[in-house]
């Protein structure tokens, strides 16, 4: 299971344009069509009650068909233009020239050719009057943002799989069972095996052999019978056969465990894994571009700082002469809390970032030094920083003892 390809696929599939400058891959572009769409949505439903062979070539329908041509035609162009290249690797850009060349062909080409009575024109007409209905797919773009829906469409298809093995697992299943059923049941109760074994009144009774030969003589019969098992509980069949044994109503009882609650459940199972998998994927990069987005900000936010900061003490060609700050005025201590530091904080770290203890910084410096706060702490950096100090422990240790040693030979000389 590969929830990454799968939720690249979903995302293919259900639509994520590529980003411009142009009007169309705006908000307000978005809102604008999607107005449309669902005007759209609301004029078929109308048309699918109220119109008929004898008003659909009436002036108010080709009115709003050429309407609604006009305006998906126009996003049509603006995508193909604004896109280029790309505009033809996007399944909904495809889709939409689709419709809109659809849409063209029944409003304005086959509204104006005369049929003249023949009987294949009038079935072309037919067809293009039910690929009318496909419009209802534009309805669909609207959701192809939502996340919930592509975390549906990504996990169904890493479930796909799953789905596959689950379902020929489950005909093996009802084959074997199936086979079982019609020569046990079905056919030995023809043979007369299965009915000399029950009660002379159930023999009597014409409507149990009629039951067991509805439902059992055919290999066919008997796994459907055992499908319907599959899907619910045939609490009506196992009263049926309960009058000739116990037993058969076990098996039920049995195969509907194992097929409806442990593979049917299984397949969902995993379909249900595969979402939670690609939503917590998601979940990080959502994380991911939040801490970005917060880093561009603190970038932001120090660079106005240090420049406000420097504004508060002598110029110096550049950079800030911290140690002559006053980190008590309230107007530096305003700016500071700006990037969460307090007062007493910022000293300490404006001392750290002065690596050469010049009492100078430069806004590189201070930036990254206000960036480097925003950033988390992993146990990876940690572990990283310790192995640092332990060899700069060892080197100096060494040098220690080469210099001790240097001193010895020194006084004995």
């Amino acid at each position: 299971m590969e929830p990454l390809a799968d939720g690249e696929a979903a995302k293919k599939i259900v639509g994520d344009s590529p980003k411009s400058d142009a009007w169309i891959h705006t908000t307000s572009a978005e809102i604008f069509f999607g107005a449309w769409i669902v005007l759209n949505a609301i004029v078929l439903a109308v048309e699918t009650d109220h119109q008929d062979e004898g008003n659909e070539n009436d002036w108010y329908w080709v009115l709003l068909d050429s309407l609604f041509n006009i305006v998906f035609g126009v996003e049509v162009i603006l995508r193909m233009v604004a896109e280029k290249g790309k505009w033809p690797c996007l399944a909904w850009n495809l889709i939409d020239f689709a419709l809109v060349v659809i849409g063209i062909v029944d409003s304005w080409i086959l509204r104006l050719v005369d049929t003249g009575g023949n009987v294949g024109f009038l079935v072309v007409l037919r067809v293009f009057r039910l690929l009318r209905l496909a419009r209802v797919l534009r309805v669909l773009r609207l959701m192809r943002s939502n996340k919930e829906l592509l975390l549906l469409i990504g996990g169904i298809g890493a479930g796909l799989r799953a789905m596959v093995w689950g379902a020929l697992l489950l005909v093996v299943v009802n084959f074997i069972s199936g086979l079982v059923m019609t020569e046990v049941v079905g056919k030995d109760m023809i043979d007369g095996w299965f009915l000399l074994n029950t009660s002379e009144d159930a023999i009597a009774e014409e409507g149990s052999v009629a039951f067991y030969q509805e439902n059992f003589t055919k290999l066919y019969i008997s796994m459907f019978t055992l499908f319907e098992f599959t899907m619910e509980f045939q609490g009506d069949h196992c009263k049926a056969t309960w009058p000739d044994g116990p037993w058969l109503t076990f098996f039920f009882i049995v195969y509907t465990f194992v097929t409806n609650l442990a593979l049917l459940q299984v397949v969902g199972s995993v379909i249900v894994e595969a979402i939670l998998a690609m939503s917590e994927m998601n979940h990080q990069e959502d994380q991911a571009e939040e801490k970005d987005k917060e880093l561009k900000e603190a970038k932001e936010t120090s660079d106005e700082l240090f420049d406000t900061l420097k504004q508060s003490v002598s110029p110096s060609a550049g950079e800030l002469k911290y140690t002559e700050l006053d980190f008590s005025s309230d107007k530096v201590s305003k700016y500071l809390k700006m990037v969460g530091l307090v007062p007493a904080q910022a000293a300490q770290l404006l001392q750290i970032l002065d690596k050469n203890k010049t009492g100078l910084l430069s806004k590189a410096e201070f930036s990254m030094g206000i960036a480097r706060l925003k950033q988390d702490v992993s146990p990876k950096d940690i572990f990283k920083l310790e192995t640092r100090l332990e060899r700069v422990k060892q080197k100096v240790s060494a040098a220690c003892a080469q210099q001790k040693e240097i001193i010895e030979m020194a006084s004995r000389m």
